[in-house]
Order: C-alpha cells, then sequence, then structure tokens
C-alpha cells in the first residue's frame, strides 16, 4: 500500500510539472488539503458521525431523526465532491486526470460533473435574460448549455475527460496554453535546418 501511494505520488509530480503554473498551484493545493486538513476535517467527521449515531440509537428510537442526521452528512459531502469536481474540471483532461486521482474520481466524471453544473448555469442566465428582458442573450446562453449538454453526454457514454469549454476554463488554462506553444516551438524548432526546411 504504501509503494503503490508513492508511485501515486510521482505520477502526480510528473503531471503538475507538465502543465502551468495556475493549474499547477490549484492541483498542488488539491493534493496538500486531501491529505492534510480535508483528511483530518474526514475522519473527525466520521468519528462525530458514528458517535451520534450510537448515541441516537441508544437514547432515541426514532428513525426520523437517524435519517435526517444520515441524509445531512451525505449531502455534506455531495457539496464538497461537487465543488472539487467543478472547479477540477475546467482544466485540461490531463489535469483531470491527475486532479481525478487525488480525490479518488474517475476524470471522465469530473468533465461530466463540471458540464452538468454549467448547464445549470446556464438555465439560471437564461432565467435572468427572460427576466429582465434581454431576450437577445437566450440565443448564445442556449447554445452554450447545449454544447454543455452534449460534453456531459460524451463524457458519459465514452468514460473519458474533455477540457473546459467555458471563459474561467480558457482563463485558468491560459498558462498550460502558453507552456504548451513554448514547448511545441522548441520542439519544431530545436534546429535551424528544421526552421528553414519547414520555411
Amino acid at each position: 500500500m504504501k509503494e503503490e501511494n508513492i508511485l501515486l505520488e510521482d505520477k502526480i509530480q510528473k503531471q503538475i510539472a507538465e502543465t502551468g503554473i495556475i493549474s499547477k498551484e490549484i492541483i498542488r493545493f488539491y493534493n496538500y488539503s486531501e491529505r492534510t486538513f480535508l483528511k483530518k476535517i474526514h475522519l473527525f467527521i466520521d468519528e462525530a458521525y458514528k458517535r451520534l449515531e450510537k448515541g441516537i440509537d441508544a437514547h432515541i428510537e426514532p428513525k426520523i431523526l437517524r435519517t435526517i442526521i444520515k441524509k445531512s452528512f451525505k449531502i455534506g459531502k455531495y457539496l464538497e465532491d461537487g465543488v472539487k469536481m467543478y472547479v477540477g474540471g475546467m482544466f485540461f483532461k490531463e489535469d483531470q486526470e491527475t486532479i481525478g486521482k487525488i480525490i479518488h474520481k474517475e476524470s471522465w466524471q469530473i468533465t461530466a460533473t463540471n458540464s452538468v453544473l454549467e448547464t445549470a448555469y446556464a438555465g439560471v442566465l437564461a432565467l435572468g435574460a427572460i427576466t429582465t428582458g434581454t431576450i437577445g442573450l437566450l440565443a448564445p446562453i442556449a447554445i452554450y448549455g447545449a454544447i454543455q449538454i452534449a460534453k456531459s453526454g460524451v463524457s458519459i457514454a465514452q468514460k473519458k475527460a474533455f477540457a473546459s469549454i467555458s471563459i474561467a476554463g480558457l482563463t485558468l488554462n491560459s498558462t498550460t496554453y502558453i507552456k504548451r506553444f513554448q514547448k511545441h516551438f522548441k520542439e519544431t524548432y530545436s534546429e535551424p535546418t528544421q526552421f528553414y526546411h519547414r520555411l
């Protein structure tokens, strides 16, 4: 188990080295938080939940109270996972795969979750456009929502991650785009003969 964790950490660090500065720092934060304070919070909540459930079983019989407590813990976990996957889904496919390893999720789940939430956001924007009378914005919003629905569907069907298609995604991935372009340019035109040959 320890060796597997070391190999996993090596893979994560290699991918972090390949990405841009913005993605790099966010992935590092994911990795750090999962191994430190989030891990402690999860252990504390699990222990508190077990104690609370034992206390309820011992002193309070109504099933509805147990159900409420269980649902509350589950909702909290779903919300946490949703935020992690939504933010993670804004990055490149390779970065999503790395984040997936850190948070123990499949990369396609991260893409799908991000797309579903982006579709919901598009719905809110559409409602706002109708309410404020800015109907002209409905067409681009509808196109954006349709793209996100299609991306989510393809991601689930193919069990495959896809890069973000959003302004936030372009912004967060900007340094990775630059780094990839620089790497491609360097590899393509590393020698003068290659450059003149291509001309």
